[in-house]
């Protein structure tokens, strides 16, 4: 939470202390830099050796490994920590707003590691972080190593990477490093397939010996053949009986997704253990569709559903900016530390669409994709745009006073901005849509302390809070307040074995407040008769989640390593109310039932001799059900992942990789009856060559 070290020097050092797993692991989530122990919140790394032998290539699959997040969505997903969405990346600390831009998940090709914070972050983070905080921490360029890989799996997919640094003066204080990758995915669902190429180049300075510079650039440009909406279900929400390489979609589906992202820092050592940082990234992101796919619940007497075609077209453009100074003073003959700083977001979005009806509709147990005509339609139908402003100042302090004592102090205030337009085009002025809303110098606290119980073992505790400005309208035609999340957690830490081994565990409460509920003193259908539509909410809903959380990380025996978790989380609306004030059905209920109550998550690999290696991972996660039209379940599991390594001489390495290896069937998302029904990919291979030089 507190700067300690340069963040040049934290960068290129911190991936070898993680890969470890260490207890004094670094973790540089928001403005932070600090140890694992010392975080008060409960925080995962997932480690660059990790990412390669698990072939994960994407963030889907490094948080498909990560205790406690969940992946939920039909399409693209959306990152779940104790039942609440976690809205933002962080690029090296700075956030950026994900799910409003036309991006896919990002390529783990770029990043050393990956750090998970479980709970609020409004701190760092501002509106929209009530489950917690991702951060990549991107490569920078070393004074000299190549390394690449190529790997072929069993669906007949392939990849190659390249990676490559050097110095560009003899005393290395001027690097570049450049990272290139082309990606062929060939799904197990039927014409799904695509490709990408990414290029990644950046350049690190030690322009004097207190100021580092680093800056990069990544272009992305990346088509495929997409199953948007995946499958439905029967209305009454029974599962389809087709095959788990059905698409029922066309096979002219395509789209086409172009982004480019631009990083730059500067790092400047102020003297008498104090450091300023400036650092930004801008995204440009277009993504280009055109796409059929089922459309409603299947008519369990027919089997048919309707079918949609839609073309769409996004494009989003974000500038993100984070400023910070932080180091030491002395007071009362013992030493603190401080930081301070401020961010600041811009987002900008674009939408246009268009869509027809699939005449005839798809039978679902008789379907033939390459038998629509591919259509000519225009996204010329409907404009979406979204303008967001964010700005934040935020201050913490460390407060050392006593002996193994940290007491955690900071505070954020903040100003968001959003304005959202519809129009028609067809028809302008018939059915637009304007909304403005805005919040202005919200206050997010935050408190923690950290107490040594020993050499080894850390108590914690915390509270943190998080806020989302709401855009429905009270009846005197204000907003709604903002949701507010209050995170009460305590738990243990403990770095054992010499430091080489990490565990904890953490008992856990979110409760969020002010949710929108209909007023019951002002019926909706009243304030339409007043002509005042939608001015008919109050902030009155409450949810909350609990839960305990247990990990594991580190290296137990050198040629050991081990991570992973348990987490258990139980989810309720303790507050839902219908337009006449009564409690819905859903008041007592769980209101994240698509987090599984149990969840479990191990890897492992071990080294045998010099040469051999072997390991793998089992992840469990219980029942979790889904309700709308019909009320639908997936059936708890467990999956298992193989690993075996060779390294055929000294930096080249043969590994296969089995996953899905008891080829369970089941779902990853449950959406809804009308769409969202995606199974889990079946048993595969992935056969892998890497070289380190």
């Amino acid at each position: 939470m507190l700067a300690t070290t340069s963040t040049a020097a934290m960068a290129q050092d911190a991936s070898e202390i993680i890969v470890t797993g260490q207890g004094n692991a670094v973790v540089t989530l928001g403005d932070s830099e600090v140890t694992i122990r010392e975080f008060p919140q409960s925080v995962t790394v997932v480690s660059r050796e990790q990412i390669d032998l698990t072939q994960a290539n994407d963030l889907d699959d490094v948080l498909l490994q990560t205790p406690g997040l969940t992946l939920f969505g039909a399409n693209e997903a959306t990152y779940y920590a104790r039942g609440f969405q976690i809205g933002t990346l962080q690029f090296d600390g700075v956030p950026i707003d994900v799910y409003s831009a036309a991006m896919t998940a990002p390529d783990t090709a770029l990043y050393d590691r990956v750090e998970v914070l479980r709970g609020a972050a409004g701190l760092w983070q501002g509106a929209g972080s009530f489950g917690g905080a991702i951060n990549l921490v991107r490569k920078r360029a070393n004074p000299a190593g190549i390394s690449g890989r190529a790997s072929v799996d069993t669906e007949g997919a392939f990849r190659f990477e390249a990676d490559a640094s050097s110095a560009l003066d003899t005393d290395g204080r001027v690097r570049v490093r450049g990272v290139g990758v082309y990606d062929r995915t060939n799904s197990f669902i039927d014409f799904v397939k695509g490709d990408k190429v990414l290029v990644y180049g950046a350049f690190d300075a030690d322009v004097t010996d207190s100021t580092s510079l680093s800056a990069a650039i990544s272009y992305q440009d990346a088509d495929d053949v997409p199953f948007p909406d995946a499958l439905p279900r029967y209305a009454n929400g029974d599962v389809l009986p087709v095959a788990r390489d059905t698409f029922l979609g066309a096979s002219w589906n395509q789209r086409s997704v172009k982004t480019t992202q631009i990083f730059g820092e500067i790092a400047q050592d102020l003297g008498s253990n104090w450091k300023a940082r400036i650092a930004a990234t801008h995204l440009d992101s277009d993504r280009d569709s055109l796409t059929l796919q089922a459309s409603g619940a299947v008519n369990p007497v027919t089997d048919f559903t309707g079918g949609r075609m839609a073309a769409n077209l996004l494009s989003t453009k974000q500038t993100s900016i984070d400023a910070s100074v932080a180091g030491s003073f002395n007071l009362f003959g013992r030493e603190h530390e401080l930081q301070f700083g401020a961010n600041w977001r811009d987002l900008s979005n674009g939408l246009l669409n268009g869509s027809q009806v699939l005449v005839g509709g798809i039978d679902v147990l008789d379907f033939d994709p390459t038998s629509v005509a591919e259509p000519t339609i225009a996204a010329d139908q409907g404009q979406e745009t979204t303008d967001s402003d964010q700005f934040g100042m935020f201050a913490a302090t460390r407060l050392s006073p006593a002996d193994g004592l940290k007491l955690i102090l900071g505070g954020r205030l903040s100003w968001f901005d959003t304005v959202y337009d519809f129009v028609y085009l067809p028809f302008p002025g018939l059915i637009d849509d304007h909304q403005e809303y805005s919040a202005s110098g919200v206050f997010t606290p935050y408190a923690g302390l950290t107490y040594d119980l020993s050499s080894g073992v850390t108590f914690y505790a915390s509270y943190a809070e998080a806020f989302e400005p709401q855009d429905e309208r009270q009846r005197d035609g204000s907003f709604i307040a903002p949701l507010t999340g209050e995170n009460y957690e305590a738990g243990i830490k403990g770095s054992f074995l010499g430091d080489r081994l990490l565990a904890s565990a953490t008992l856990y409460r979110v409760k969020q407040v002010n949710r929108a509920q209909q007023d019951p003193d002002y019926s909706c259908f009243q304030a339409e008769i007043d002509n005042q539509p939608g001015r008919c909410f109050i902030a009155e809903g409450a949810v909350r989640t609990q839960g305990v959380e247990l990990e594991i990380s580190g290296r137990p025996v050198p040629q050991w390593l081990i991570t992973g978790g348990y987490t258990y989380a139980d989810t309720e609306y303790l507050r839902d109310r219908d337009g006449a004030g009564d409690p819905t059905a859903n008041e007592g209920q769980p209101f994240a039932s698509f987090t599984p109550k149990h969840m479990l998550r191990l890897w492992t690999n071990y080294r045998f001799g010099e040469r051999f290696s072997a390991g793998g991972s089992v992840s469990y996660q219980s029942k979790w059900t889904q309700s709308n039209t019909a009320t639908y379940s997936q059936e708890g599991y467990v999956l298992a992942d193989l690993y075996v390594g060779y390294d055929v001489v000294p930096g080249v390495t043969a590994s296969v990789n089995v996953n899905n290896l008891f080829d369970k069937t089941y779902f990853t998302s449950i959406s809804s009856t009308a769409f969202g029904n995606r199974y889990g990919a079946p048993r595969s291979a992935t056969f892998t060559l890497r070289g380190r030089f």
